[in-house]
C-alpha cells in the first residue's frame, strides 16, 4: 500500500510540475508577442510609440527652424528699411545743403575769375556734385539782383561766350555770406562735438 501511495504522489507530482511549466511557457509567449508588437513600427496601420516619438522630435525641429528663420527674415527686412530710411535722409541732407551753399560758391568762384555758366556749373558739378540745370537760373536772379554783371567774349569753338563777373555788390554779399558761413559751421561744430556748449548763431530768434 505504501508503495501505491508513493506512486500516486510521485504520478500527480509530475503531472502538477508539467502543468505550470505550461502555463509559464504560455504566459511567456503572450508576453513576448506582446512585446513584439509594442516594438513593431507599425502595428494594424498605426504607426508604434518610437515611430511617435521620432515624428515629435522632427516636428519641434522645424518648428524651431521656422521660428529663427522668420525672427531673422524680420531682422533683415527691419535693419534694411532702416538703412534705406537712413540712405533717403543722407541724400535729402545733401541736398539741402548744396542748395543752401550754392550762391555763396557762385560767388566764390567768380570773385577768382570771370566765368561763363557753363565752366561754373561743370565746376560745381565736379566738387559739390551740384547739377548744372540749376546754375542757369540762379546765374540770371543774381544778375537781376545786381550781384554779377555779363560781357561777350568770343570764342576759338563757336559763337560768343556770355561771361559774368562780380559787381561791387557782388563781393560784399560773398563778404557778408562767408563770415554767416563761418559762423554757422564753427557753431555746428560744437554742437557735434562732445560736451560742447553751442552759442546762440547770429540772426537766431528773430
Amino acid at each position: 500500500m505504501h508503495g501505491s501511495g508513493m506512486n500516486d504522489g510521485g504520478s500527480s507530482r509530475p503531472a502538477n510540475f508539467i502543468g505550470t511549466r505550461a502555463r509559464y511557457e504560455t504566459a511567456a509567449k503572450g508576453n513576448g508577442a506582446r512585446g513584439r508588437q509594442h516594438d513593431r513600427p507599425e502595428a494594424d496601420g498605426e504607426p508604434g510609440p518610437h515611430a511617435l516619438r521620432q515624428q515629435a522630435a522632427t516636428t519641434a525641429i522645424a518648428s524651431t527652424y521656422s521660428l529663427v528663420a522668420k525672427n531673422v527674415g524680420s531682422y533683415l527686412v527691419l535693419q534694411g528699411t532702416m538703412l534705406y530710411i537712413a540712405a533717403r535722409m543722407t541724400d535729402s541732407l545733401l541736398v539741402q545743403l548744396r542748395k543752401g551753399v550754392l550762391d555763396l560758391c557762385v560767388l566764390a568762384m567768380l570773385a577768382r575769375s570771370d566765368g561763363y555758366a557753363y565752366d561754373i556749373a561743370s565746376r560745381l558739378a565736379e566738387e559739390i556734385g551740384m547739377g548744372e540745370g540749376t546754375i542757369y537760373p540762379l546765374m540770371r536772379r543774381m544778375q537781376a539782383d545786381g550781384l554779377v554783371k555779363t560781357y561777350l567774349e568770343e570764342s576759338s569753338s563757336g559763337p560768343p561766350r556770355k561771361y559774368y563777373q562780380l559787381t561791387k555788390a557782388g563781393h560784399a554779399a560773398l563778404v557778408a555770406q562767408k563770415a554767416e558761413w563761418n559762423s554757422f559751421t564753427a557753431a555746428v561744430a560744437r554742437v557735434l562735438a562732445a560736451g560742447g556748449t553751442p552759442t546762440k548763431l547770429s540772426g537766431a530768434g528773430r
